[in-house]
């Protein structure tokens, strides 16, 4: 890409935290929103925050604005409005929420505080629930159903094409196996989860709620490990794979399962590409299930404990179970087994793509388009830019130096890195290519460090 190709050009911020669970479904939402007019920065969240500042008017397409839960610190969202950009407020995480309506207020409420938003600012929702709840709030921007974009995976969706045409996932024919136990086995260590929610800041009342969590979590997890020796003990013939939460320990489960040379334990690659490859899906509240069941899979809800303080607005999907000898029934007549195809499920008020066929990353695209247009042009200063990314990759390795030192630090650098590794170039060039071609564009990829890519057109 050509320096003069990047002058006067509207600017798209789109910020990833979790590379594995973001990357596709942004670089096909990064190529859709491309054009003559507009570039789009793809970049790990910090450094996107920090380059705010060299431009004069855009759209900021995310959550990382603000870092926490709030009440959370407001510098970044004051820095973006000092340089009139636009946010688009839109959170990946996909409604699986605890309890019943009453606590998904609540969470809506941690997610985006709606009143100090700006008329130029957009809440972007995932379904009806949420829409009407920030609408019956007092808020200067507009509220906009539209979705989980990366929920954008039937079979004919520009989403699940770009994911089968770059898959990196080699194995066939496995039962695939996707836990939520972070809660539980934190990447840190064991009360990592829980100790940020169990502090005197906090009321009784939310520490019980976080108590009643954890519990519950433990007693599902050892369901999960119990389930699962018996299906390796009984079906030796049979390929699994185990894919833990992004901020699950890995150790602790190749540690457990070791014994078993018929599991593969990884969390390479995204849900997306192991779901596309299985057979089954065996999960407990946890998004691959929705993705399972967009993607026309079969699925097994297994939930041997019953909680309200547990993750329930999931169990309709696909076949369900509570005890092993449901879960060894259905994997006994597998080939019998049909996907799921009700008309309605839980979440079907809390997520639009249970009952819409459009294209969730399209509207967000529209969407975007409508706030640019009372946007300046900018003059990229691409040296300038480089620069800067340079500086951060080369400050965030600095700092990772002292995992060398700080068995603690090393934890939480390394539990950083699981969650952003940094881009690969070949793969950006690559899956940027096929999903040009799968909007039938010519666009551009500027690859500038491993924290940052622009696409244009």
């Amino acid at each position: 890409m050509s320096y003069k190709s990047l002058q006067n050009k509207k600017i798209v911020f789109i910020p990833i935290e979790t590379e594995v669970r973001e990357l596709d479904y942004k670089i096909m939402l990064a190529t859709e929103i491309a054009d003559e007019n507009t570039v789009c920065f793809v970049g790990q969240h910090n450094l996107l925050n920090r380059l705010i500042k060299n431009f004069n008017g855009g759209v900021y397409l995310g959550k990382n604005i603000f870092p926490e839960w709030f009440p959370t610190r407001m510098d970044y969202y004051q820095t973006l409005k000092e340089n009139d950009f636009s946010l688009l407020y839109y959170h990946e995480e996909g409604g699986i929420w605890v309890g019943e309506e009453s606590n998904w207020k609540g969470m809506c409420m941690k997610q985006i505080d709606a009143t100090i938003l700006n008329e130029d600012d957009k809440i972007i929702c995932w379904g009806p629930f949420q829409t009407n709840f920030y609408k019956s709030l007092d808020s200067d921007a507009s509220i906009h159903n539209v979705g989980v974009a990366r929920f954008d995976l039937a079979q004919d969706m520009n989403l699940r094409k770009l994911i089968s045409q770059s898959t990196k996932v080699q194995e066939k024919d496995y039962i695939l196996i996707n836990t939520n136990f972070a809660a539980v086995n934190h990447y840190l260590d064991f009360l990592g989860w829980f100790k940020p929610l169990n502090t005197p800041s906090r009321s009784l009342d939310q520490r019980l709620e976080s108590m009643h969590w954890y519990n519950t979590s433990f007693k599902v997890m050892g369901f999960f490990l119990e389930m699962l020796t018996k299906l390796l003990s009984d079906f030796p013939e049979s390929k699994f794979v185990l894919r833990p939460h992004p901020t699950e320990s890995i150790e602790f489960y190749q540690e457990f399962f070791k014994a078993f040379d018929n599991i593969k334990i990884s969390k390479d690659f995204s849900a997306p590409e192991w779901i596309n490859g299985c057979k089954v899906l065996i999960q407990n509240g946890c998004t691959t299930s929705i993705e399972a069941q967009m993607m026309n899979k079969r699925v097994i809800s297994y939930y041997p404990v019953e909680s309200k303080n547990y993750v329930d607005v999931t169990n309709d999907i696909g076949h369900f179970a509570s005890t092993y000898e449901d879960i060894k029934s259905l994997i006994d007549n597998l080939d019998n087994l049909q996907p799921d195809s009700k008309e309605n499920y839980k979440l079907s008020s809390l997520i639009n793509n249970f009952t819409s066929n459009k294209s969730s990353i399209s509207e967000l695209a529209m969407l975007t388009s409508e706030s640019l247009k009372i946007k300046r042009k900018n003059k990229i200063k691409l040296s300038s830019i480089r620069l800067q990314a340079f500086m951060h990759y080369y400050l965030i390795s600095i700092k990772e130096l002292s995992r060398l030192i700080s068995f603690s630090k090393k934890k939480k650098i390394d539990m950083f890195r699981s969650h952003f590794p940094g881009f690969d170039k070949s793969e950006i060039i690559k899956k940027s290519a096929i999903a040009s071609d799968i909007v039938g564009g010519n666009h551009n990829v500027d690859f500038i460090t491993k924290d940052l890519f622009i696409i244009s057109k």
